[in-house]
């Protein structure tokens, strides 16, 4: 009989990760098991999961993970977690420095039959770049108020929504959107090495179905070299409203987060540039375009 899916994963952490033991991963992950850590593209597979764990601990390894909270229902698991570590390998394109290099994050589990099916985390990125020397500290940076606000109203949006619909169901959504960006973005880059641009219908479809995940009424128009997605209503703006953020505020936050999202998306898909025009006044349209470089 499987055993729990909350004993699995404390399993994963206890005895592969944190003994660095890969060999032992067949143990916890299915064959087709599915990895994702935006804005990172999804891996897909055992063999890729192995592969992305193996360059993680190639810059951090003496990696150790303490497990804060672990929070478990039916067949899905959400784990609180924080780390310490050194960072001596590359890292995002940065050689080792020797510095501390401590994180934390949240990571959600899908469980079938004792293995792990998917897998969705996000971590501190930004602290863990400026522990490394990679990233100005807060208070340096031009981009100072940008970045705090987004993590202020991204934390007060996120536990409205977690106090509306429950924790577990807010995890899951979340997870559900960070796998749509995934699975987008993915489709783009398999296009790209195939040799062909990718088609602007799948691309209209696909940012449709993203925003959907957000719950965002929207509609897309496509040309042979661009798609222009039109944002109306859209119930992220009207929680941040509520939440007492001010629309320039907003405006800032949203415009610096998809600048970096997209600066992402070129990066992972040199075949599509996207910008972001949004809303000027609160009951203004957000505009974004995704266009195809040749």
């Amino acid at each position: 009989m499987p055993e729990l899916p909350r004993h699995t994963v404390m399993r994963l952490y206890a005895e592969a990760l944190n003994q660095r033991r890969l060999e032992l991963l067949d143990e916890f992950l299915a064959a087709d098991a599915v990895w994702s850590v935006p804005p990172l593209p999804p891996v897909h597979g055992r063999p890729a999961v192995l592969e992305f764990i193996s360059a993680l601990f190639n810059a951090f390894p003496d990696i150790h993970y303490f497990l804060d909270r672990i929070v478990a229902q039916d067949d899905q698991v959400t784990v609180c977690w924080h780390t310490v570590a050194t960072h001596l390998g590359e890292f995002l394109g940065v050689p080792g420095t020797g510095r501390p290099a401590p994180s934390r994050g949240l990571s959600w589990f899908r469980v079938e039959n004792g293995l792990i099916a998917e897998a969705f985390g996000v971590f501190d990125a930004l602290g863990l770049l400026q522990s490394i020397g990679a990233a100005p500290p807060l208070g340096q940076s031009p981009r100072y108020e940008a970045i705090k606000s987004s993590f202020t109203f991204y934390g007060k949006f996120f536990q409205a929504v977690a106090q509306e619909i429950g924790l577990d169901k807010a995890l899951a959504l979340n997870a559900a959107q960070g796998r749509e960006l995934g699975a987008f973005v993915a489709s783009l880059i398999d296009a790209r090495a195939a040799g062909r641009p990718p088609d602007t219908r799948a691309l209209a479809a696909a940012a449709r179905e993203y925003y959907d995940a957000f719950g965002v009424t929207c509609s897309a128009r496509q040309t042979p070299g661009k798609v222009v997605v039109t944002a109306t209503l859209c119930p992220i703006y009207d929680g941040l409203a509520a939440a007492g953020l001010d629309h320039h505020t907003i405006q800032a936050v949203c415009t610096s987060l998809g600048a970096t999202q997209h600066a992402a998306l070129h990066d992972s898909c040199p075949a599509v540039a996207a910008t972001l025009d949004f809303r000027a006044a609160p009951g203004a349209p957000c505009v974004e375009e995704f266009a195809l470089v040749t």
